[in-house]
């Protein structure tokens, strides 16, 4: 039995792996008509892998929490990375501070998935210590 908190962390990591493919989608997508991408930089293979890490992690949530909760919170990483580049980097990568801080919140959400996903791990195994 999966804990109500370790199903809100896999929806809030659904949630953060399509919004990121589609930023990236809507990037590419805005590069390709002459206008700037929504951030600094916009890759098809951050899309790609998004949706990819995304499938994975919800594939293995039930079988594997554990593993599901390290490899999610790797996947933070480069989503706090990404947070402190909003704050250190030049304003002028983004066509708008709307999209600049869009940005910062739209990753915030891909790092406090990992530590709902934690709570939710840690209250599973409480209930369920073998």
């Amino acid at each position: 039995m999966i804990p109500s908190t370790l199903r809100l962390a896999v929806r809030l990591q659904v949630t953060y792996g399509v919004l990121v493919a589609l930023w990236q989608i809507v990037g590419l997508w805005l590069l390709a008509s002459d206008r700037p991408a929504l951030g600094p930089t916009a890759s098809g293979n951050v899309a790609i892998f998004a949706v990819a890490s995304t499938g994975a992690l919800y594939a293995m949530v039930r079988r594997f929490p554990g593993p599901y909760v390290a490899i999610a919170s790797l996947i933070a990483v480069p989503a706090l990375l990404t947070i402190q580049n909003a704050f250190v980097a030049d304003p002028s990568l983004w066509p708008s501070p709307w999209a600049r801080w869009g940005g910062v919140v739209l990753n915030a959400l891909g790092v406090v998935a990992p530590g709902v996903a934690f709570v939710g791990w840690r209250r599973m195994r409480e209930s369920d210590p073998r």
